[in-house]
């Protein structure tokens, strides 16, 4: 909602301040401090994790985080979640 209309979803110059804003909300607390939204392009919401613990979290709750981003960025903004350590 409010975030999608300030996040510039085709262009270089993603806020990472507004991914990070909407990473949050959706994710919760504690997911939101063990990980961080990159980006968003194409559709694809790309997650970073430190640990392969966390990734495999995330793996399990991917279905209801990726309704959750919808919730925060827009139904046609995000249709998949791609998670990477590193």
């Amino acid at each position: 909602g409010d975030i999608l209309s300030r996040l510039p979803l085709d262009g270089d110059g993603m806020d990472p301040e507004l991914l990070r804003e909407g990473w949050l909300k959706a994710a919760g607390p504690f997911l939101g401090q063990q990980s961080n939204l990159l980006s968003i392009v194409k559709g694809v919401a790309t997650i970073q994790v430190l640990q392969p613990a966390m990734r495999y979290h995330l793996q399990q709750w991917q279905g209801a985080l990726l309704g959750k981003l919808k919730d925060q960025f827009g139904k046609d903004a995000v249709h998949s979640i791609r998670i990477r350590i590193g």
